[in-house]
C-alpha cells in the first residue's frame, strides 16, 4: 500500500535525518573509490596482498611452477601456526553473492587445537571477506562457518560463496593458514592454528546473482518511520546472511539469546517472514539438546532459563506448529523447573552464587557489572513470571493433550508470588532496586531498563508507575535523548549509553502500555531518525544520538532490529500476539491523527492476516482478512470498545471508529 507523505509537519528529527543523508552522500562522493574486489593482483604482488602471522611461527615461500606460480605457507615447529594473507581494501556491490575460488595443495595439513572443538576444524585452507560499512565503520565477515582443506590433497579447486550484506561498502579478501577461534577486530584470526604445509593459486573472485532481501510487511504514512522499518528490513536480512542469525556484524560468534537472538525473534515474527521464524525454530531445536539432567541450559547465560520457555511461545504463535511445541514444550517446563528448584520462599531464585560470576555470565542480561552478575536479580524475576504465564496459558489451552490443566495453575500462581516479592521486597521510594541479594546485601542501584519492563510486564502498580514516569520526565534528555540511557545514576560503564532492544523497546513499549501514545511517538520517531541517518542499526549510542565509541558489536545488531520491529507492531498497531482464553491475538490500535494509513503483514498460528488502517473523512477504519485457517482476533479500539472477530479468508472484517 502506498501512501501520502504524512500531514504532521516537518520537524527537526526529519530535518536531521535529510542533512545527514547529504552530507553521508557528499563525502562518499569526493572520496576516490578503490577497485573492484573482482580486480586482483596475483598472489606474488608483494604491494597488494598482506602476509600477517596472527599467532605461532612459520612463513609464506613464493614459488615457481610451469602450471602456474604459488605461494606455499609452512609453520614452522608442532605447535602451529595462524596466518592470513589479505587484500587492501576492494570495493563491493552490496546485496550480491561473490565466489572466491582457488586451486589448493596440503601436505600433512592439521588442524591444532589450543582450546577445544569446534575451533579446531574451522578456517583452515579457506576464505573470507572483512567488509567495512557505507559509512566506512568496521562490518562484518563472511563466511563466518567454517572450511577446512583436507590433510593431504593434490591440487584441487575450492569455491567459497561469500554474500554481501546491504550495508556493504568494502570489503578485504583474506585467504587462510589457519585463523579461526576468538576474534580480534571483528574477524576470526587468534586461536585456530594449523600445523603442515598448505599451498595457494589461481586466486579469483567473480561475482554471481544477486541476493533478494524480503520487503518489509510493515508500512505506515509517517516517512521518517518508514524509513526506520525499511532499514531494520534489510538489517533482518543481513543478520541471517549465513543461513542462521547472527547477534551483529561484531558479534558473528556468539549465538546468545539473551537477549540477543531472543529479541531478533521476538522481533523476526512481528516482521511477517515465516523464513526468518523458521531459522529461530531451527536455533531453538538446537537448544533443546543442550540441557543437562538437571534442566541447565549448559550452553548459554542463566536467564536463557527463561528465554528459552518465552522463544517456544513466540515461535509457535507464529506457526501453529503443533509439531514444534509438542517436542519444545516439555523441554520448557524443565527449564522453568531448575529455577524453580533453587527458589526461596518468597518464589526468588539465586542461580549465580556470590562471587562466582565472570565477565560475559550475569544473572540477567547485563554481563559486565557485578551488582546484576549475581544474586536475586529484579530483571531476571519479572521476565521469570512473564513466562511462567506465557507457558501457563499453553498448558492451559492444551489440556488433556500436550498441556497440563495443573501445571498451569502452578504456574499462574508461582509468577503471582514472584510478583507480589518485587513490589514488596524491591521498591524503594520512586524506583525498583536492581538487587535485594548481591553479597547478601541489597543493591540499591536504580537502572532505567529495571523500571520501563516492571511497567510492561506489569510488576509497577499504577502508583509505581506514575512515580517512575515522575523522574523520568523531569530529565528527558538524559534517560531518553535516544531511548534509553541504562542507568539513573552514576558509574556503569556504559550507564549513559543506548542498547535500543533492551532498554528503547521497553521504554516505548511501557510508554504505549501507560496511555502515554504522544511520547512514545516521540521516542519511537528519534530512533527512526537515527537508524534512517545510518541506514544501519548499531550496538550503542550515545543521548546524542552519536555511534558510541568503544563498542565492539557494530552494525547490523539483532537484538535492536528486533526490538524495533517490536516497537511499531506492539506500539501504533498495537498488536500483541499473546493468546488468551478467547483470542489468538489482540489489536489496540494507536496511531496517531496525522497518519493517513498503515498496513502490517502478520501470521497468527499459520495464519497471514493484512491488517490496514485508514484514516478518512469523519472516520477511522481497521479491516482484518486471513487466508488460512479463521483465528479469533480481539480488537480494542481506543474509546474502550472491545470485540473478538474471526479473520479468515473470503471475509475482510471491518471496525469503524
Amino acid at each position: 500500500m502506498k501512501y501520502r507523505p504524512s500531514r504532521a509537519p516537518e520537524n527537526g528529527f526529519r530535518s536531521l535525518a535529510i542533512l545527514a543523508l547529504w552530507f553521508a552522500t557528499m563525502v562518499r562522493a569526493a572520496t576516490p573509490s578503490p577497485r573492484e574486489v573482482t580486480a586482483l593482483e596475483p598472489l606474488s604482488d608483494a604491494g597488494f596482498w598482506t602476509f600477517t602471522r596472527h599467532g605461532g611461527d612459520g612463513r609464506m615461500t613464493p614459488r615457481q611452477d610451469p602450471a602456474g606460480d604459488y605461494l606455499e605457507f609452512e609453520s614452522a615447529d608442532g605447535k602451529g601456526m595462524a596466518a592470513t594473507l589479505s587484500s587492501p581494501p576492494l570495493r563491493v556491490e552490496a546485496g550480491r553473492e561473490y565466489r572466491v575460488t582457488m586451486e589448493i595443495k596440503t601436505e600433512d595439513l592439521i588442524p591444532v587445537d589450543p582450546h577445544a572443538p569446534p575451533f579446531d576444524s574451522r578456517m583452515t585452507g579457506g576464505a573470507y571477506f572483512l567488509f567495512r560499512d557505507l559509512a566506512d565503520r568496521p562490518a562484518s565477515f563472511f563466511p563466518s562457518r567454517g572450511t577446512t582443506a583436507p590433510s593431504n590433497t593434490g591440487w584441487k579447486e575450492v569455491v567459497h560463496p561469500i554474500k554481501t550484506p546491504t550495508t556493504a561498502g568494502t570489503a578485504q579478501v583474506f585467504l587462510v593458514y589457519a585463523g579461526y577461534g576468538d576474534w580480534s577486530g571483528g574477524h576470526p584470526r587468534i586461536s585456530g592454528r594449523a600445523r603442515g604445509r598448505l599451498c595457494i593459486r589461481n586466486v579469483r573472485v567473480i561475482a554471481g546473482r544477486k541476493i533478494p532481501v524480503l520487503p518489509a510487511a510493515v508500512h505506515v504514512s509517517d516517512p521518517v518511520i518508514q524509513a526506520g522499518i525499511d532499514t531494520a528490513a534489510a538489517c533482518l536480512h543481513n543478520a541471517s546472511l549465513n543461513g542462521r542469525f547472527e547477534v551483529s556484524d561484531g558479534y558473528t560468534l556468539s549465538g546468545n539469546i539473551v537477549p540477543d537472538l531472543s529479541f531478533g525473534l521476538f522481533g523476526a515474527r512481528r516482521a511477517g517472514h515465516a523464513e526468518y521464524v523458521r531459522l529461530f525454530a531451527e536455533y531453538w531445536r538446537r537448544l533443546a539438546t543442550q540441557f543437562d539432567a538437571a534442566g541447565r541450559l549448559k550452553s548459554q547465560r542463566v536467564m536463557s532459563q527463561v528465554f528459552f520457555p518465552l522463544g517456544v511461545d513466540e515461535i509457535f504463535s507464529f506457526t501453529g506448529d503443533t509439531g514444534f511445541l509438542s517436542d519444545l514444550l516439555p523441554v520448557a517446563d524443565r527449564s522453568l523447573a531448575h529455577v524453580a528448584a533453587r527458589a526461596d520462599e518468597d518464589g526468588l531464585a539465586r542461580l549465580v552464587e556470590s562471587g562466582k560470576w565472570r565477565i560475559g555470565e550475569g544473572a540477567d542480561w547485563v554481563d559486565w557489572y557485578p551488582q546484576r552478575m549475581e544474586g536475586k536479580t529484579l530483571m531476571f524475576h519479572q521476565w521469570y513470571a512473564h513466562a511462567l504465564r506465557r507457558m501457563a496459558a499453553l498448558h492451559e489451552e492444551f489440556a488433556g493433550g500436550i498441556g497440563d490443566a495443573g501445571k498451569a495453575r502452578e504456574y499462574r500462581a508461582r509468577a503471582d508470588r514472584i510478583e507480589s516479592s518485587l513490589r514488596r521486597l524491591y521498591w524503594r521510594g520512586d524506583h525498583f532496586v536492581t538487587n535485594i541479594d548481591y553479597q547478601g546485601k541489597v543493591a540499591d542501584e536504580n537502572w532505567c531498563d529495571d523500571q520501563v519492563w516492571a511497567i510492561q510486564w506489569g510488576v509497577a502498580t499504577p502508583g509505581q508507575t506514575a512515580s517512575i514516569w515522575g523522574w523520568m520526565n523531569a530529565d528527558p534528555m538524559r534517560y531518553e535523548g535516544v531511548p534509553m540511557s541504562w542507568a539513573a545514576f552514576d558509574g556503569p560503564q556504559h550507564g549513559r549509553l543506548s542498547w535500543f532492544g533492551r532498554q528503547g523497546a521497553g521504554d516505548i513499549l511501557a510508554r504505549y502500555k501507560s496511555g502515554q501514545d504522544v511520547r512514545a511517538m516521540e521516542l519511537l520517531l528519534r530512533i527512526s531518525t537515527i537508524f534512517a541517518r545510518d541506514r544501519n542499526i548499531y550496538e550503542a549510542y550515545d543521548m546524542a544520538g552519536n555511534l558510541a565509541h568503544g563498542s565492539a558489536g557494530w552494525g547490523n545488531y539483532t537484538e535492536h532490529i528486533g526490538g524495533y520491529f517490536w516497537s511499531v507492531v506492539g506500539g501504533p498497531f498495537g498488536i500483541d500476539f499473546d493468546r488468551d482464553g478467547s483470542a489468538s491475538a489482540t489489536v489496540r490500535p494507536r496511531f496517531p491523527s496525522a497518519w493517513t494509513g498503515a498496513d502490517a503483514a502478520i501470521v497468527v498460528r499459520g495464519s497471514r492476516i493484512k491488517v490496514v488502517y485508514t484514516n478518512g473523512p469523519g472516520a477511522r477504519q481497521l479491516s482484518l482478512e486471513g487466508d488460512q485457517q479463521p483465528q479469533s482476533i480481539r480488537v480494542v479500539t481506543p474509546d474502550g470498545k472491545s470485540r473478538t472477530l474471526e479473520v479468515g479468508p473470503g471475509k475482510t472484517q471491518r471496525v469503524r471508529y
